[in-house]
């Protein structure tokens, strides 16, 4: 019985040693993985006319996160999420609209039972009856491109402000397809400080609505801020010639007003571009007194508006001799495009307009004429796309015409080419 004492005391003391130890076992390596999708039935574009969705995901999830997680667009009556262990099965009923696209998003809520959380919003996309194949593209800027290259989470939203999908942006130029047709509101943020939520004042942002009739989408992004857009100051290059230096880039105005300040004539404009910060217009002539200019509804990239504003600008009576030139081409001369339907941009020295605009495409080894549509003129920049699929490994020339003349009729001194390659297989 003294030994199986003193045997006791030995344990009890070697126990107690190692409660104390500094080299405590801790059960192994902390689970820091992220769940992920495994398997999706019925598979993406597939029909969900049966009224259900099962996913698979990597590890077992938390079950009251999953409710906050799952987002269907449009909404589906009686929906109900059941999760067991890694596997969560969506059901609802089958009277669905129909030809319509629908949207599953499972977003940043949805956590393992290690509490490890979806890493980035993910949404997959299903049909009922036709699918539609609507296409959302664009191009991302940024008013500090020292911030470019920073993670953007994209959402659209239908133009009443429901949310359809989320969306992370791999690149600065983007394209969203199996869209249903119509009008949506984008809104994306760039996350600068990496904590995956939107910051205001910190992280750049941007809004807008984005129309069926548009061909591309450009997203400024931005840090929000409350300034008001102003005009800096203003000038007459030529006697039809306005150029007005704005505080920031401007996305729309409401009016323009051009009035001499002796008599109170009003001079009526043509054109006028927004170009970066300048506002330039193409005028009536005008002679050498002092003109009051005044602008109304004056909107930012931000959707700041400037309710009035104006300045004074001295009038001039040059006459515009110079012959607009060529500054700018996408694609450049010589490079290959990779899409069959390119948009080929032409960025002049000043404002063209449509009818004195003149340009060709020809296919060089057949020597056929491709008609062109003009999808953006009356600007320094415009736009064509050949109105049919180009031909794959086939050269291309487009000619911008020397009949080709500014607002002064100042024609280009020669014909301008530039020939480009087709690569794309379809």
């Amino acid at each position: 019985m003294r030994t199986l004492g003193l045997f006791s005391l030995v344990i009890i003391l070697l126990l107690l040693s190692a409660c104390g130890s500094k080299d405590t076992l801790t059960g192994g390596p902390v689970d820091e993985v992220n769940p992920e999708i495994l398997s999706v039935y019925p598979e993406e574009l597939q029909d969900i006319g049966s009224g259900e969705i099962e996913l698979v995901f990597s590890k077992d999830l938390d079950k009251v996160s999953v409710d906050r997680a799952i987002y269907i667009y449009p909404a589906v009556e009686n929906l109900e999420v059941k999760i067991k262990k890694s596997t969560v099965k969506i059901t609802f009923e089958p009277t669905l609209q129909e030809d319509t696209n629908y949207y599953l998003t499972i977003n940043s809520n949805l956590k393992d039972v290690r509490n490890n959380s979806f890493e980035k919003p993910q949404t997959l996309t299903f049909k009922h009856g036709k699918l539609n194949t609507y296409k959302v593209r664009g191009v991302i800027t940024y008013e500090d491109e020292t911030l470019k290259g920073k993670p953007v989470s994209l959402s659209l939203l239908t133009s009443d402000s429901l949310l359809v999908m989320n969306t992370t942006l791999e690149s600065d130029r983007f394209e969203i397809e199996y869209l249903n047709p119509a009008d949506y509101l984008l809104r994306s943020y760039a996350d600068v400080n990496d904590n995956t939520r939107y910051d205001f004042g910190k992280d750049l942002f941007y809004e807008g609505i984005f129309q069926q009739s548009e061909r591309s989408a450009r997203l400024y992004h931005a840090l929000a801020d409350s300034t008001l857009p102003k005009i800096r100051s203003g000038r007459f290059q030529y006697r039809t010639q306005l150029s007005l230096n704005l505080s920031e880039e401007i996305s729309k105005f409401e009016s323009i007003k051009i009035t001499a300040k002796n008599d109170s004539i009003t001079i009526p404009y043509t054109f006028a571009v927004i170009n970066e910060k300048y506002l330039n217009l193409i005028t009536e002539p005008v002679d050498t007194l002092t003109y009051k200019v005044s602008i109304e509804g004056m909107e930012d990239l931000k959707g700041n508006i400037r309710e009035a504003t104006a300045i004074n600008v001295k009038g001039v009576t040059i006459r515009d001799t110079i012959p607009p030139t060529i500054l700018s081409t996408e694609p450049e001369d010589g490079r290959t495009v990779k899409t069959l339907n390119p948009e080929i941009t032409i960025t002049f020295s000043e404002i063209i307009p449509k009818q004195y605009l003149g340009c060709n495409l020809y296919e060089i080894e057949t020597g056929k004429e491709i008609k062109l549509t003009n999808l953006k003129g009356n600007n320094s920049t415009v736009i064509f796309m050949p109105i049919q699929k180009l031909r794959p490994y086939y050269s291309y020339r487009f000619v911008v015409n020397n009949s080709t003349a500014d607002t002064a009729f100042n024609y280009m001194k020669e014909d301008y080419e530039i020939v480009f390659l087709p690569v794309a297989e379809q």
